[in-house]
């Protein structure tokens, strides 16, 4: 479906949809502004991703019509989880906003140095101890 990203969170797919809509309902039930909410040099900050990737997450699937069952407390694990992944696709949601287009390349090319080390622990197994 056009307009649609996925995260990957424990395994599963979860669609996205990022917009003025998405906005909206940030800023309706959260009264996070867009303009004043920013640090000072155009990037988001913590206190509108957890709602913007709520409201994105409900929208991604009202239109992939497939159930959302998440609720608002789940959004701080799956932020935790996929926060590299959620960054990397604010641009293609706001392609026109150079500061969310460099957002998105600096904070991907960290994310994937740090997730290369991640996956490189989880991949090592644990030592049995004798007993």
């Amino acid at each position: 479906m056009a307009g649609l990203k996925y995260l990957t969170y424990k395994t599963k797919k979860l669609p996205l949809k990022l917009g003025i809509f998405t906005m909206m309902l940030v800023q309706e039930e959260y009264g996070v502004s867009f303009n004043q909410g920013e640090d000072g040099e155009g990037n988001l900050t913590p206190t509108q991703y957890v709602p913007l990737l709520y409201y994105g997450l409900q929208q991604g699937h009202k239109l992939a019509k497939r159930p959302f069952t998440l609720e608002m407390e789940d959004m701080h694990d799956v932020l935790n989880d996929c926060f590299m992944e959620f960054i990397e696709t604010l641009p293609s949601f706001f392609p026109d906003n150079e500061d969310m287009v460099e957002l998105g390349k600096s904070m991907g090319a960290a994310g994937k140095e740090k997730e290369t080390e991640k996956k490189e622990e989880v991949k090592t197994p644990k030592k049995k101890t004798a007993k």
